[in-house]
């Protein structure tokens, strides 16, 4: 009987049919935990940049969840298209599946769901400021793995190597120093570029209100800071 997958990709097939229970399981709970968070509208701070929400992984479940069912259907109509089950049937009937007319396309959808699943569950690189914009001076945010980067406000290509040994020198500087004065914008600045952060100049404030950053209002736009306290652990 003529089959559409030789021996080993059949194989291979099969393999990846049995890790998609698992995987969508965890698709499937941070889709509902991003949901929460929107839903909330959730303020939760950190001290690097974070991903944006994904919210096409709800979306991604669906399609999964969709081919499976499929090709279950192809093998039997008595399921109830349960992910478990279709997957179940699947894996007991995949050289009988491999010889329908119908199984082609069916692999070629699943091989593409099956590359955005692992792009979906794949934590991304986390992203610190690396430096400043060699010609703009807007910050720079990216991976520590990454050896160039764009400006996404002037398009220029910074050597990432180049704005790191800048930001050093800058950080180093700033925390010799006993005290630091600026408005809360500037001190915004110096934070993050202590910490290699993205925090919010609202953030800073309410740092400054709580006594994580030990400063004191001179004026109607100044602040002079204790320049230790600039770094947050």
């Amino acid at each position: 009987m003529e089959t559409f997958l030789n021996e080993h990709e059949l194989h291979e097939f099969i393999l990846t049919v049995s890790t998609w229970e698992g995987r969508l399981h965890v698709l499937d709970l941070l889709a509902k935990r991003e949901a929460r968070l929107m839903n909330n509208s959730v303020h939760v701070h950190a001290s690097i940049v974070d991903a944006p929400l994904d919210f096409d992984k709800t979306e991604l479940y669906e399609e999964c969840r969709l081919i499976l069912a499929n090709m279950a259907t192809k093998l039997t109509s008595h399921h109830n298209a349960h992910i478990s089950e279709c997957t179940s049937i699947i894996l007991r009937c995949a050289a009988k599946l491999n010889t329908l007319p119908e199984f082609p396309t069916l692999y070629a959808r699943f091989t593409l769901a099956d590359k955005k699943l692992e792009k979906a569950l794949t934590k991304p690189e986390e992203r610190k400021l690396a430096g400043y914009c060699v010609h703009c001076s807007k910050p720079l945010f990216t991976s520590e793995s990454r050896k160039e980067q764009d400006c996404s406000y002037c398009g220029t290509v910074n050597d990432i190597a180049t704005v790191r040994a800048e930001l050093q020198n800058s950080r180093s500087y700033l925390l010799r120093e006993k005290t630091v004065r600026g408005t809360l914008k500037q001190i915004t600045n110096m934070v993050n570029m202590v910490n290699r952060s993205a925090y919010s100049f609202y953030q800073v404030r309410r740092f400054l209100k709580s006594g994580r950053i030990l400063g004191e209002k001179i004026n109607s736009t100044e602040w002079i800071v204790a320049a230790k306290t600039l770094h947050l652990d």
